[in-house]
């Protein structure tokens, strides 16, 4: 959230579903801070947040998006739970550039671009590392789905997101 206006850097496709729906920037490393604000934002359009899924462990630092070798890195993914609905969300880190942040947002939600920006580094750095985090969900979906359950256990097969 920017303490001067108060606005989450966030976007989100106006289809829900997919591996990546949107992306979110936090304004710093401690997204905790800023997670509240972004749960008020998006309950509005998710229903009520009942949970939410964090795609990466502590020990991951994010990517450095703005310098070569972040296509070896994990993306970032955190999946907001609502009521009505969820939205996978690409995290843009803090210290990644206005221009690759800005474009990584809106490639993310789909949103349009213009075209003097299309043949850009920041574009097709963006489109880039949204095809990365789509295939990595789409990696980590298809492991979970293909996961037999324990057939010791008397539960039934629960998948993450």
């Amino acid at each position: 959230m920017d303490r001067k206006s108060g606005t989450v850097r966030v976007t989100l496709a106006s289809t829900l579903g997919r591996h990546i729906d949107g992306a979110w920037w936090p304004r710093s490393a401690a997204i905790g801070r800023e997670l509240p604000q972004l749960v008020s934002l998006l309950g509005a359009r998710l229903g009520e947040i009942v949970d939410i899924e964090v795609g990466w462990s502590a020990s991951q630092a994010p990517p450095r998006l703005d310098v070569p070798g972040w296509e070896g890195m994990h993306q970032h993914v955190l999946t907001i739970i609502g009521r009505d609905a969820s939205a996978n969300l690409l995290i843009v880190p803090h210290r990644t550039g206005t221009a690759l942040a800005v474009m990584v947002l809106r490639v993310a939600a789909g949103l349009p671009i213009s075209p003097s920006h299309l043949d850009t580094h920041a574009c097709r750095t963006a489109n880039a590392v949204v095809h990365a985090a789509r295939i990595q969900r789409e990696l980590h979906r298809g492991r979970l789905a293909n996961c037999p359950a324990d057939a010791s256990s008397s539960t039934p097969n629960v998948t993450g997101r």
